[in-house]
């Protein structure tokens, strides 16, 4: 189900970004999952939907959305946690922070590989670049519960243009030797024509089988076309039937007016 939410901004006012909530299955033991940015990369601009399990994201935030009323817990903290991805979820180039515009922050139920259902928060941020940055290279600062959970990760994934299949771009973790964690570095290179193609092929596709289709009806449309026979009765012969040479050869004396005496 999809449903449009308000948002809190820090740049640009009015965006609205439809949010997907994904389907329950039944629940098992298993071990924790980890947090999610999907990232949309565009000209001018990048999204990222956000996915965090709120049973680590209870010892990171202080929030508890584990108990049966997390829909009014959600609600009473909306603002905090509004403020905290933002603070946890950020691309910075050169130093400089993008604006950011954050989605209202939702509760659903997915599942990962090997880690049975659980609760999460969803939630969309999109980010404007400073003026000349490109929005293909950035360092995505992304450290929601990592900064208290040490053995928590964030998984980056990317799509251009909202086309394509996603690919995963690295994963952010504590590193062990400093305790610190180091930002990612996010270059999808130079813009290229195969995202384009990418979301096109499959027309182009169904377009090439429909014209491969049709050759047999034009083969048979071709064999039913029966040319006329070249017969005298439909030649048309421009040139009268000559006169016979021996016929223009008279003798003096078959010419009206002329004698066959000579004068």
């Amino acid at each position: 189900m999809r449903s449009f939410r308000s948002w809190t901004t820090t740049g640009p006012a009015g965006l609205v970004v439809v949010l997907l909530f994904l389907p329950a299955r039944p629940a098992a033991a298993h071990p924790m999952p980890h947090s999610i940015v999907a990232l949309d990369v565009r000209t001018s601009m990048v999204t990222a939907d956000i996915q965090i399990p709120v049973r680590d994201l209870t010892y990171a935030a202080g929030v508890d959305l584990t108990t049966d009323d997390a829909p009014a817990v959600l609600g009473a903290h909306q603002e905090e946690l509004r403020e905290y991805l933002i603070e946890h979820v950020r691309p910075i180039t050169d130093g400089v922070a993008w604006k950011t515009a954050l989605s209202t922050v939702t509760l659903s139920e997915s599942e990962q590989r090997g880690s049975g259902t659980y609760r999460e928060i969803l939630a969309t941020a999109a980010f404007w670049p400073p003026a000349g940055a490109s929005t293909r290279r950035f360092d995505l600062h992304a450290d929601p519960v990592i900064h208290q959970v040490v053995t928590h990760t964030v998984l980056v994934t990317a799509v251009e243009g909202g086309q394509g299949r996603a690919r995963e771009i690295g994963t952010i973790r504590t590193d062990t030797a400093t305790m610190t964690v180091p930002p990612l570095h996010v270059d999808l290179g130079n813009t290229s024509w195969w995202p384009t193609f990418n979301g096109w092929w499959p027309m182009a596709v169904a377009a090439v089988a429909a014209l491969v289709a049709m050759i047999p009806a034009v083969r048979a449309r071709r064999r039913q076309i029966v040319l006329p026979d070249p017969t005298p009765s439909t030649v048309p012969n421009p040139v009268p039937n000559p006169v016979p040479t021996q016929t223009l050869a008279r003798s003096p004396e078959q010419v009206p007016g002329r004698s066959g005496t000579p004068a």
